[in-house]
């Protein structure tokens, strides 16, 4: 008779411990389930964002890139001699040629002086002859007399 009632609590038992497996694997199936589905949500949200975040870097990257072709095109302009003109202000430019105009007047004046210089030297030079000429002529007379 224990064998029986081993039997049937047996009979019971297991029945009813797979009746509570399948519960229990059921409720974990559905929560997987619903976790996978928490998670592709999140995936979605997340993609989404980044893709936003995307957008607006490329639009940044744009503005850059205009900025930095805008100043390309300002530091590649050359005057008539093929001098950047980002370079060179226009005041100092003009500065440097009234400078070329006043040492080319300064010269042209230093040449004047240098001409006028050598004609007193030459001219000191005939009047030291002449006034040896005149001495030797003295001499000579003051010896006649």
């Amino acid at each position: 008779m224990e064998q029986q009632y081993t039997l049937i609590i047996g009979g019971l038992i297991i029945p009813l411990f797979l009746l509570t497996m399948k519960e229990i694997f059921t409720w974990l199936k559905d929560k997987n389930l619903q976790t996978t589905d928490n998670k592709i949500h999140k995936m979605k949200d997340d993609i989404e964002s980044v893709k936003n975040k995307m957008e607006r870097l490329d639009y940044k990257l744009d503005g850059i890139y205009n900025m930095n072709k805008t100043m390309f095109e300002w530091h590649d302009k050359s005057d008539e001699d093929g001098v950047k003109i980002w370079y060179v202000r226009r005041s100092l430019e003009e500065a440097l040629q009234e400078n070329v105009k006043a040492i080319n007047i300064l010269a042209k004046n230093s040449e004047v002086q240098t001409r006028l210089l050598e004609d007193m030297v030459r001219q000191n030079k005939e009047i030291s002859k002449d006034q040896m000429i005149l001495s030797k002529l003295l001499e000579r007379l003051i010896d006649k007399q």
